[in-house]
């Protein structure tokens, strides 16, 4: 009975990790690569790192506004931002800057890219 019970949880863990990997693949996002030349091309760039504060203040690109991804108000805060703008979310490894930017896009932002790999100092 024990060994059934762990094998289901494990099948129903790997299939939420996978879809979680799914969902975040089709999300827009920009390399570290990519970002001078992303920079270029829209001079007004929105820098949103989602870090705890605690973590951005070993470092963060400039000008970027941190709105932190596990604050109970996070939601909040994101739609309090103007959604006209074009925006690239990052955290330190790139997970959370996902959520992130899956939940503006819930809440009509268009222009918003998450920066895979996270915040590199």
């Amino acid at each position: 009975m024990n060994t059934i019970f762990l094998i289901v949880l494990a099948i129903l863990i790997l299939a939420f990790l996978f879809l979680r990997n799914v969902n975040n693949r089709n999300l827009p996002s920009i390399s570290h690569d990519e970002l001078e030349q992303f920079q270029q091309q829209h001079p007004q760039l929105q820098f949103l790192d989602v870090r705890t504060p605690n973590e951005a203040a070993s470092g963060r690109m400039s000008n970027a506004k941190l709105i932190n991804f596990m604050a109970p108000d996070f939601s909040k805060k994101i739609a309090a931002l103007p959604k006209d703008k074009t925006y690239v979310v990052y955290c330190r490894s790139g997970r959370r800057s996902a959520g992130a930017v899956a939940k503006m896009l819930q809440q009509g932002f268009t222009e918003v890219y998450n920066l895979r790999g996270g915040y590199q100092s």
